[in-house]
């Protein structure tokens, strides 16, 4: 092995064997390679003109970081201090930006609990002055969920998963936040589940509703897709038996598509070209529609089609006829609804996902 004394050979890490090697080195000199990272970054930050340099420098002492490396946390407050103390028309502001953020784990791990009011008084008072890129208060708000066992994330939509670094203010969950701080900061077990996976997915198959289901669930969890408890941008689970018995009453379905929603609670699956709905955002999709905010049905639309998944690229409604249970696609913007079958039924469309 080389030299693992040089902060040097640390900055010249190009592999990820290499990357590996660092993060796993356990010599007693190891704090000792930090704090000579650290110097390193000092000495680069802004000053030679390679702020590029610096950042991977910051980076590297993040990696390095574990729980009892107490004498970091005056570096890590400094950074936070330099990018607070700064403005959107600072030069230097993206660069700042970007430290933060990758020291916003590694210093939540040596704080702890203790980060809580600091990382809620970044979301509340740092969300108001950054136009678009919420990179920031999203990391706070996840290592707020990380540590008190409670996803401050469950009410996001898809949507709003997916492009969270550009969520608009009025949708960061403050209210929920403002109540658990009054409360002291409370636990919770919102992620006791995480790791068990539904029977379902598991079961050998019953039919082709079950193969494709299980098809989606491998490639998904081959991707990573299972590997965050906090913002997984998919989930598949057992449904709301209550919910779907009330769905199946209002509308009457075709039998493939009825056994999808009794066994199965689909949310947040993109594929390359459709969104799949499942029984628990079926109805919020109706809005716009077939009925408003209300409730009350829309001129121009056929109330025999209901939506049960959406245009990734373009947004148009994808919706399956309770006359016939074939699927159809029409397309927004066009005046009068008109719709296009895609699929004979629910099943064969499924198995294009």
């Amino acid at each position: 092995m080389k030299d693992l004394r040089s902060a040097e050979y640390y900055f010249g890490y190009k592999t990820r064997s290499r990357f590996k090697e660092y993060q796993e080195y356990n010599g007693n000199d190891r704090q000792e390679i930090i704090k000579d990272l650290i110097k390193k970054f000092w000495d680069t930050e802004f000053i030679s003109g390679t702020p590029e340099r610096g950042g991977n420098y910051i980076s590297m002492i993040s990696n390095l970081t574990r729980k009892d490396d107490e004498f970091l946390v005056p570096f890590y407050e400094k950074i936070l201090i330099n990018w607070e103390g700064s403005t959107l028309n600072d030069e230097n502001f993206k660069n700042k930006e970007y430290e933060v953020y990758t020291i916003l784990e590694p210093y939540a791990k040596l704080l702890g609990k203790k980060i809580y009011p600091k990382f809620l008084d970044i979301i509340e008072n740092k969300s108001q002055k950054i136009n678009k890129d919420k990179s920031i208060i999203v990391e706070c708000l996840k290592q707020i969920c990380r540590l008190s066992g409670i996803n401050f994330f469950k009410n996001f939509t898809y949507e709003q998963k997916m492009y969270a670094s550009q969520i608009q203010d009025e949708y960061l969950p403050m209210k929920e936040l403002k109540r658990w701080q009054q409360a002291g900061y409370p636990n919770g077990n919102d992620f006791k589940n995480f790791g068990k996976v539904y029977s379902k997915l598991t079961n050998t198959p019953e039919n082709e509703i079950d193969e494709n289901i299980q098809r989606i669930y491998l490639k998904l969890k081959r991707k990573g897709n299972f590997d965050d408890p906090i913002f997984q941008l998919t989930t598949i689970t057992k449904p709301n038996c209550d919910l779907v018995k009330k769905l199946i009453k209002k509308y009457d379905f075709a039998d493939d598509y009825k056994y999808f929603l009794v066994n199965y609670d689909v949310n947040g699956f993109e594929s390359r070209d459709y969104l799949l709905l499942g029984s628990s955002e079926l109805e919020k999709y109706q809005l716009g529609f077939s009925v408003d905010d209300k409730g009350i049905m829309l001129e121009g639309w056929d109330q025999d089609m209901v939506v049960i998944a959406m245009n990734s690229l373009l947004g148009d409604p994808v919706t399956i006829s309770l006359k016939d249970g074939k699927i159809y696609t029409s397309s927004i913007g066009m005046g009068a609804w008109k719709y296009t079958k895609v699929k004979n039924n629910f099943t064969k469309f499924l198995s294009t996902l």
